[in-house]
């Protein structure tokens, strides 16, 4: 009976931690995975657009483009890495070979 009742606190997914004891439910995702995800995205950006003025520095100086000749390859570079997913299309639902976790990962690097 008292294993019963534990079944509820725990997820369902099978989900483990670091030490492989089942995850307690109300300790995982909610708010606190919102945020980490929402603070990735933007560290995420901020890289991106850092990457993208050093190349225009990197252009101008190293290279000797005119300012204009760099900005426009980097804006050209820019629009490419943005329709890069949508020219790959959908990704396809994982095959059951693979587990959940390397799939996002795959699915990621596209």
């Amino acid at each position: 009976m008292e294993a019963e009742a534990m079944q509820g606190v725990y997820t369902k997914d099978g989900s483990v931690d670091l030490r492989g004891r089942p995850v307690l439910a109300a300790r995982t995702g909610g708010w606190k995975a919102c945020a980490f995800l929402v603070g990735y995205e933007a560290f995420e950006r901020m890289a991106f657009y850092g990457v993208a003025s050093n190349l225009v520095v990197y252009l101008t100086t190293v290279l000797r483009e005119e300012t204009v000749a760099s900005v426009r390859n980097v804006n050209n570079w820019t629009g490419a890495v943005w329709m890069t997913p949508v020219a790959s299309g959908p990704s396809p639902s994982p095959p059951s070979s693979t587990s959940r976790d390397r799939w996002i990962l795959c699915s990621t690097v596209q």
